[in-house]
């Protein structure tokens, strides 16, 4: 049995946007990090890379869209990057005095910051 078979890498391809609870695994100071162990194959391997990359890089996306839309000189107590990224993934808009959410959601997932950013400015050329 391997420490990797409780992360249904499936299940988040399907739902990208449910990343966030996958976040802490990555902590530098997580003693529980999944790294390679007894019982890993190279199936393993190729999981947990996939798992990696999907978490990363929507948490990344939702971070770059939390900068985007955060209002400066709101009460940071409540324009925390947790709250926003909570927010998004909820689908609900609280707090609109916090956040101008430009971000829009397509198939569960957070779309690529840079990506969008470009093709704006691509179109205002």
């Amino acid at each position: 049995m391997c420490c990797h078979d409780q992360y249904d890498v499936k299940k988040l391809e399907e739902r990208p946007i449910d990343f966030f609870p996958f976040v802490s695994l990555f902590n530098s100071d997580n003693d529980s990090f999944p790294d390679i162990g007894e019982g890993c194959t190279k199936a393993c391997k190729e999981k947990m890379i996939k798992l990696s990359r999907l978490v990363l890089t929507n948490y990344m996306n939702a971070l770059s869209w939390y900068y985007h839309d955060v209002k400066i000189g709101t009460d940071y107590e409540y324009s925390g990057h947790s709250s926003y990224i909570c927010f998004i993934i909820d689908g609900y808009k609280y707090d609109p005095e916090y956040f101008d959410y430009t971000l829009e959601i397509k198939d569960n997932q957070i779309p690529d910051y840079e990506k969008v950013q470009q093709e704006k400015n691509k179109d205002k050329k």
